[in-house]
């Protein structure tokens, strides 16, 4: 194990076993299988998505301390910490990966990210089966937290549109749900 990476840290792990849950709980939702890549090492993207013994989606997962806030159809926000946001950033690179990907084994990329403060999995079509974006992103050279065990850094992110979020449809009772996206 690289104890150098991040995963490998206290915080790390903790945002690793989120990763994990974030994970069943999308097989349960979504009717499919979720396959992770080695969560000890440093990999391109977190997980393939799999039906019916047949590759059909590659995918990021990620963890917010957020909640969502709707205000009507398709109006949302994504709180963090009191502070209002209209889109979610990630690094650029992270979706740059995903989309060669993606294009490499001619399937869609998503991101899913487990919103913390909300119990909730917020859903982001990324790319087609060609690597194409599929969804409104803002690129910007900003200073933001370099990993989950803080830090800063410059770099390129990428501001993800909210209304290209899907919210998986993850009832209480997660055995019993109907495997759809709902806006």
């Amino acid at each position: 194990m690289d104890e150098s990476l991040d995963c490998n840290t206290e915080k790390g792990r903790i945002y690793t076993a989120i990763q994990l849950i974030c994970r069943e709980k999308m097989e349960k939702a979504l009717k499919i299988e979720v396959v992770s890549t080695n969560i000890e090492k440093s990999a391109d993207i977190d997980v393939l998505l799999i039906k019916n013994n047949n590759l059909i989606g590659l995918g990021e997962i990620k963890t917010r301390e957020m909640r969502v806030v709707r205000f009507g159809k398709p109006d949302c926000r994504l709180i963090e910490k009191g502070r209002k946001h209209n889109s979610l950033l990630i690094t650029y690179n992270k979706l740059e990966k995903l989309k060669h990907l993606c294009r490499s084994f001619r399937v869609p990329g998503f991101l899913f990210v487990s919103l913390l403060d909300s119990n909730r999995i917020a859903c982001w079509k990324i790319c087609d089966d060609l690597g194409n974006y599929t969804c409104n992103i803002k690129r910007e050279h900003t200073r933001t937290q370099a990993t989950c065990n803080g830090g800063s850094v410059i770099r390129e992110n990428a501001y993800i549109s909210l209304k290209d979020m899907k919210l998986l449809a993850i009832p209480k009772n997660i055995d019993n749900t109907d495997g759809n996206l709902v806006n």
